[in-house]
Parts: C-alpha cells; sequence; structure tokens
C-alpha cells in the first residue's frame, strides 16, 4: 500500500452574503401579504358548487347506548340529502385508523372508535349525521331524529377508573389483529429503567413523595376544525381539513374508508392555529367523508367552539414522583408514575413516552 500526502486544502473565506443562498437570508413567508391584507381564504372561507353542510348529533349522556333511533322525519325535511346513523352497518362495523406511524404499525396500532357509536362514551359524542342544502336545514334536522338511549355507569376520574370496579369504558379494542379486553380501562404501559430505584432510596438521607394533577386546557385555535369533502369518479375523494399532516389525513382516511391511498388527494391549506390540536384525525373528517360519497355532492363540515372543546384539548395527567437526596444535594433516586388520561378515545398518541424520556434526560441521578 502506498501513502501519498496530499498538498493541504486552502479555503478561502468568502463574504456571508455569498456563503449561503437561504441561511442569512430575507425571504418573506408565502402567504403574508395575503393574510395581513385579510385576502387569504381559509378552510372556513372556502365554497364549493353544489356543496352541502353537514351537521352531527350528539349524545346528552357520559355514557350510553342507542337502542333505537328513528331518522324518518328528518329525511323528509326538504333541503336534507343524506342521514347516516351509528346503526348503518358499513360505519358500526369499521374502525377507525386516527394516527399513523411507526409505532402503530398493522401489528401494534390501536383503534377503538369509529365514524358515529353505538355505545356513546362521553357528553358530546356522534350517534348521527346529516347533509342538507344549507346550514340551518342540517341544524333543524338534527332535532328530528328521535334517539332512545339506555343511560350507563360512567367514570370521570383516571385513579377511579382504573379500580376494578369500575365501569367499563370499552369492553375490546382492536391493536393490531387481535381484539383485546382493556383490564382496569388501561390500554397499555411503559415502563422506563435506569439503575436501581430501592438501592438509591436506601442510600438517601431525605426522601419526598409528591402528587401533580394537571387539567384539560384546550389549544384554542382561532380557526374551528372543519372539513371539505369532495367524491371524485372511481370513489375517490378530494379533501380540504385541518390537519398538521395532509399525509395523516390521506392514510388514515383510506384505511378508516376502505379506499386506496391513490384516490385521495389532500391539499395543504394553513390553519388559523393549531398547537397540536390537528396532529391525528378528527372524527369530523370521516363523517364528512362518508357524507360527500353518500350524496355524490361536496360537503362541508365545521364544528361549532363548543363541539371544539368537546372534542380535543390536553390530556389530563397524575404525576406522582418519590426522590431521594442526600443532605449535600446529590440526588440519589428519581421514581415518577405517569398516568395519561386519554378520555373515551385513545387518538393513538400518548405523551408517556414523552415524558419519561424527559423524566430520565434532565436530572443527573443514577436510579431513575
Amino acid at each position: 500500500m502506498v501513502i501519498t500526502q496530499r498538498e493541504p486544502i486552502i479555503v478561502t473565506a468568502l463574504p456571508e452574503e455569498e456563503r449561503f443562498t437561504v441561511i442569512g437570508k430575507n425571504y418573506p413567508r408565502v402567504e403574508a401579504e395575503e393574510r395581513v391584507r385579510g385576502e387569504y381564504q381559509y378552510i372556513g372561507d372556502m365554497s364549493l358548487p353544489s356543496m352541502l353542510y353537514g351537521k352531527i348529533l350528539r349524545s346528552p349522556y357520559a355514557h350510553a347506548l342507542v337502542k333505537r333511533i328513528n331518522t324518518e322525519k328528518a329525511e323528509r325535511l326538504p333541503g336534507v340529502k343524506a342521514v347516516i346513523t351509528c346503526k348503518d352497518k358499513d360505519i358500526a362495523g369499521r374502525l377507525l385508523l386516527r394516527i399513523p406511524g411507526v409505532h402503530f404499525t398493522k401489528k401494534t396500532r390501536l383503534q377503538d372508535s369509529h365514524a358515529l357509536e353505538e355505545e356513546a362514551r362521553y357528553v358530546g359524542d356522534r350517534v348521527a349525521a346529516v347533509a342538507a342544502t344549507s346550514l340551518e336545514i342540517a341544524e333543524e334536522a338534527l332535532g328530528l331524529i328521535e334517539v332512545e338511549y339506555e343511560e350507563l355507569p360512567a367514570v370521570f376520574d383516571p385513579i377511579e377508573a382504573m379500580k376494578p370496579s369500575a365501569p367499563s369504558v370499552h369492553k375490546t379494542i382492536m391493536i393490531g389483529d387481535k381484539e383485546v379486553e382493556p383490564k382496569n380501562n388501561t390500554f397499555g404501559h411503559t415502563p422506563m429503567t435506569l439503575g436501581d430505584i430501592d438501592e438509591g432510596l436506601k442510600q438517601a438521607d431525605l426522601i419526598f413523595e409528591h402528587e401533580f394533577w394537571t387539567g384539560h386546557p384546550h389549544n384554542a385555535p382561532m380557526a374551528l376544525p372543519v372539513c371539505i369533502c369532495k367524491p371524485l369518479r372511481g370513489g375517490g375523494l378530494e379533501i380540504w381539513n385541518s390537519t398538521q399532516g395532509i399525509h395523516t389525513t390521506r392514510w388514515c382516511l383510506a384505511d378508516s374508508l376502505g379506499i386506496p391511498r391513490s384516490k385521495i388527494k389532500v391539499h395543504r391549506v394553513a390553519l388559523g392555529g393549531a398547537f397540536g390540536y390537528y396532529l391525528y384525525l378528527h372524527f369530523n373528517d370521516p363523517i364528512c367523508a362518508i357524507l360527500a360519497l353518500k350524496t355524490g355532492l361536496p360537503v362541508k363540515l365545521e364544528s361549532t367552539r363548543k363541539e371544539c372543546f368537546i372534542e380535543g384539548g390536553r390530556h389530563p395527567a397524575v404525576i406522582r414522583l418519590k426522590t431521594g437526596v442526600k443532605k449535600d444535594g446529590t440526588i440519589t433516586a428519581m421514581d415518577m408514575e405517569f398516568i395519561d388520561a386519554h378520555g373515551a378515545y385513545a387518538s393513538g398518541s400518548s405523551i408517556v413516552r414523552l415524558a419519561c424520556g424527559f423524566f430520565l434526560s434532565m436530572y443527573d441521578c443514577p436510579n431513575k
């Protein structure tokens, strides 16, 4: 093997304005001028030819079975083009996928919801929907739908919900291709350990225990959740919706409706705020899509502010901490139990892994 020494490479320093084409340059945002002028068209501003308006009928009970539902009066109302209910076989028989990703492959993904629910699990849960030629007619039609409920026991507290005596929110859910019975209303555990907690607590001079409960704040974006679905020839869909990922919408709707991804086109439209609220598929989207496919016409479905608060927000959490320290300030042990309260349905994403990762990485301690 022959080794030769190359001549040193001399790099001539260029002025900053010549070294970079993007970094340090002043590129105005593409939509900035339209927005400040008030000319930008958000999804809520959009309208398509022959467009219908969708509305959702919601349960007044925290937990109830829909025993009977009659839509005849609503269907006869002039201007009503479609009524769908939780009793429809194609709705009751198909589970939704609400978030894709590496943790939610066909073997591990969680599915626990339908577009409309025969068993309502929170006040405001979806039991029927209509599409009409105007928003006023759609709202009137909801009042004509007759529903007979059987009220069931409900739980409102994550600690109480995990007790063996608590009523079950879900009898079964799907994880991958297997039907699973959630034990004590809990669908997953994420254990993470470094070192030896018991040994670390023995070494401590002082042990502190704390319990924290977080609230249920809402992201409160200025723009409301809205979706417009336009049916295409051959069973496809063209979609404008509130989403932080157009591919999330394509993937989830394709799986939820049994439509090839190649037949779903999603437009990227700027949001009027999101803050994580639109990371996953909202229930509006599959309901709007089903109404559009049933009527053969574009359908727009927009939530009210009240509905926005009902169906979103940060998960409440319970955080229990035990910390061992020496008198010189050395932390010998840190133990945390983090309970993430998803509510009636798990979107598929949880902050447990994120919280555990922060907990393990932010303090110098050998036992966590």
